[in-house]
């Protein structure tokens, strides 16, 4: 339903546009109601303020406004606080019981629960360190679900022909365990690894969207990237990182995106150390390593740092 006004603008109007929304606001409700005076009578029925239920959000060009009815939105207020507002039509004809049901309706809002990732490695039928995967598998649940993750016995999940050589371990997870997936191991070669830029990215848990780190990596054209936050080199898309000083040292950089468990265990027996290492730190560096939980310090790859691309 829309409405047309027609009048003669003042010569000064366009010094006037906030004022002439305005006035036009409240419009009429699709019952014929005069808005202002409903909104009387409820300031009047009721002790408190309702607050903003509804409103106009749209583009001005300085000519004319598109624009439509906020019918549900959230309201943050000076304190953070957040306020889910919502418009209705009520009538004397409505019915009080069906408008609390469409209340309910309209507060609804369907998310999607966050889904989780942990790659496990397998050797000769071995899950390797497990301790450490459901730490961060609990630690992960307690933070989204509020409880523990009950993790069954990986040994007895792994099938016949996964019991020799390397396979990847996959479970994905949300509450529960949703899915365990046993594949043969691959490594992936990098032949080209690039700096790139990105202060708003936070991969903090293993969620299954990867969807900013697969952007950058294609931003960049490269095989993989080395994402610099606010200055500091955190992770690659896919593997925390160790340099290798001058003299044979391996640090890691103390500002991670995702702390893997790799990196965990190797800082806790104190084969490598943790360091502030901002993106003018790099060429102090003489190789960098890419680990993760399938790729051990001693057998993942190694770069020589003059190699990686330093242009974004």
């Amino acid at each position: 339903v829309s409405s047309e006004i027609n009048g003669q603008l003042s010569a000064d109007w366009r010094s006037k546009v906030g004022d002439i929304r305005l006035d036009m606001l409240p419009a009429g409700s699709i019952s014929g109601a005069p808005k202002n005076s409903t909104v009387a009578t409820i300031k009047k029925a009721e002790a408190t303020e309702r607050g903003f239920y509804t409103g106009v959000f749209g583009y001005y060009d300085g000519k004319s406004l598109d624009s439509g009815v906020l019918i549900r939105f959230i309201e943050q207020d000076a304190d953070g606080n957040l306020y889910f507002r919502s418009g209705g039509g009520i009538t004397a004809k409505s019915d009080v019981k069906s408008e609390y049901e469409e209340v309910k309706q309209k507060i609804y809002l369907p998310t999607m629960e966050p889904k989780f990732s942990e790659v496990i490695c397998v050797r000769d039928g071995e899950p390797q360190h497990v301790g450490y995967h459901i730490q961060r598998m609990n630690r992960t649940t307690n933070h989204f679900f509020g409880s523990d993750i009950e993790v069954p016995d990986l040994s007895q999940k792994i099938p016949d022909d996964a019991k020799k050589g390397k396979y990847k371990c996959r479970i994905v997870y949300g509450k529960e365990i949703e899915s365990i997936e046993f594949t043969p191991y691959e490594a992936k070669m990098r032949k080209s690894v690039a700096i790139i830029e990105d202060n708003n990215i936070d991969y903090t848990y293993k969620s299954t969207n990867r969807d900013d780190l697969k952007r950058l990596v294609a931003k960049a054209g490269t095989d993989d990237v080395i994402i610099i936050r606010n200055g500091m080199v955190t992770d690659a898309s896919y593997c925390n990182v160790v340099f290798e000083d001058a003299d044979g040292g391996l640090f890691t950089p103390e500002e991670t995106l995702l702390n893997g468990t790799c990196r965990q265990r190797l800082l806790d027996n104190g084969i490598i150390k943790m360091r502030k290492i901002r993106r003018e730190d790099i060429h102090l560096y003489s190789h960098i390593y890419f680990i993760n939980a399938m790729m051990d310090i001693n057998e993942c790859q190694k770069m020589d740092v003059k190699d990686i691309q330093m242009v974004f």
